[in-house]
């Protein structure tokens, strides 16, 4: 592992990884907040999936119909996905692959780690003669993956996958709605996405399209996987469906604890793209991020982000 690779930036009072900034790979924060981030994340996503192991659960951590031998998790992050599966699973080998290799909070026997930059060919991953996956996992990846990039990686994960094999993907589409049709173009909230996807598609900077989860069906099928399936689920932001009639309570608790998700996101996912491509100055940013959370908090816009999910077999 080179020292670049481990090298961080402070840029704008967050933590950066440098090589990816200078390289502008993948510009979100490295950083303890964005590590408390994910880890808030990842259990809202199980409950909306119905991943996990108790009454009620789907008794797995994945959605095609699978016990695979072999895993990656492409994008691990800070392991929350990579290391549930190798700790629920000890005879089933994990692998995770990432631009930044992060210190886990746990490292099981049958979890490898490797840096890769998924902007390039996906080929080294394997050594030559190793066995192919089973179950490959790819999620919340775009903010790292060039515009141009994604039918190359499709058909990249396609070749990584066994035969029989499935490859599941999800991202957000970072277009917050509202529920009660009050939230407009003038909230912060709604000018969040408008800045944001100005500067994540910028030819010169971002690169990058903040819509694509609608497309990972398509790209699936595109790539040649077969029994492609594909869901887009509403996540609440805020407690507004609790009382509801005809939702769980797991479900109405769900907004709740996603709110403090979408708050750091809002500032995690768009403090290097502000600052440095929008040309925004700290006060500016901070600002209008803190009014775009008040508008998140407001119950009565009943704000939701949308998570697409596909998959599919390697026929």
């Amino acid at each position: 592992m080179s020292i670049d690779e481990r090298a961080l930036v402070e840029i704008q009072e967050r933590v950066f990884q440098h090589y990816s900034v200078a390289h502008r790979i993948y510009c979100v924060p490295v950083d303890d907040d964005e590590e408390t981030r994910l880890d808030i994340q990842y259990p809202i996503m199980k409950k909306l999936f119905g991943w996990g192991f108790n009454e009620g659960q789907s008794g797995r951590l994945w959605f095609p119909p699978i016990t695979p031998r072999t895993v990656l998790d492409c994008g691990y992050g800070f392991g929350n996905w990579a290391i549930e599966v190798a700790q629920a699973y000890p005879t089933c080998q994990v692998r995770g692959v990432d631009i930044y290799p992060a210190d886990l909070a746990a490292e099981p026997a049958n979890l490898t780690l490797q840096v890769h930059n998924l902007n390039r060919s996906l080929d080294a991953i394997l050594e030559p003669g190793e066995s192919k996956f089973h179950l490959i996992n790819s999620s919340f990846v775009g903010p790292g993956i060039h515009r141009g990039r994604w039918p190359y990686y499709v058909h990249d994960l396609k070749k990584l996958t066994a035969r029989g094999g499935w490859v599941q993907m999800m991202e957000y589409s970072y277009f917050i709605q509202s529920d009660s049709g009050l939230l407009t173009p003038q909230h912060a909230l709604s000018q969040w996405y408008a800045y944001y996807y100005q500067a994540m598609t910028m030819e010169n900077g971002g690169d990058r399209d903040p819509a694509i989860g609608g497309q990972l069906r398509q790209l699936m099928t595109n790539a040649g996987f077969s029994n492609v399936q594909g869901q887009t689920y509403s996540l609440p932001i805020g407690g507004w469906r609790e009382g509801m009639a005809n939702i769980s309570s797991c479900q109405q608790r769900i907004g709740r604890d996603n709110l403090d998700n979408i708050e750091e996101l809002l500032n995690s996912q768009a403090i290097w793209p502000f600052t440095q491509l929008l040309g925004w100055s700290k006060a500016t940013f901070d600002a209008f991020t803190a009014q775009a959370m008040a508008d998140a908090r407001n119950l009565t816009l009943k704000p939701y982000i949308r998570v697409h999910v596909a998959f599919g077999m390697r026929p």
